[in-house]
C-alpha cells in the first residue's frame, strides 16, 4: 500500500510574489505588575500605562522624571477602576514613570502603607 500526502508533491511556483504585508506596531501595556522593569520604545510607539485599582490599592496620578516621554490620560470605560495613559515619546533618552498606591480604606481602621510603582522608559530611534 502506498500512501501519498500533500507534502509529497512540491507546491507550484507562484507567478507573482505576494506584496509585503504592512506590519502594525506592537503595543506594550505596562501594568503595576511591571514595576521595577525597563522598557524600550521607539519614537512611533503605541505603549500604554494601566494602573488598576485592584487588590485594595488606589493609585495617584503618575509622574514622569525626564524629558523623553510624557503621559496623555485616556478616558477608558472599563469594569475595573483605574487610570489609563498613553506613553508618548518626545525625544531620544530615558525617563522614569512613578506612581504611589494607597490602600482603599472602607472602615474606621485603615492600613498604613504605600506601594511604589516605578518603571524606566528608554526611547530609541524608530528603525
Amino acid at each position: 500500500m502506498v500512501v501519498l500526502t500533500a507534502a509529497a508533491a512540491p507546491a507550484p511556483a507562484a507567478a507573482h510574489p505576494a506584496p509585503a504585508a504592512s506590519v502594525a506596531p506592537v503595543c506594550t501595556v505596562i501594568t503595576q505588575a511591571d514595576s521595577g522593569k525597563t522598557f524600550f520604545m521607539g519614537m512611533q510607539s503605541c505603549d500604554l500605562l494601566e494602573l488598576t485599582d485592584t487588590n485594595g490599592i488606589q493609585w495617584e496620578t503618575p509622574t514622569v522624571n525626564g524629558d523623553s516621554i510624557h503621559l496623555e490620560p485616556l478616558p477608558i470605560a472599563t469594569p475595573v477602576a483605574g487610570q489609563f495613559w498613553r506613553i508618548v515619546a518626545d525625544r531620544l533618552g530615558t525617563s522614569t514613570i512613578t506612581a504611589l498606591g494607597y490602600p482603599v480604606c472602607t472602615g474606621p481602621v485603615c492600613p498604613q502603607y504605600v506601594v511604589l510603582f516605578q518603571v524606566k522608559i528608554v526611547v530609541l530611534p524608530t528603525p
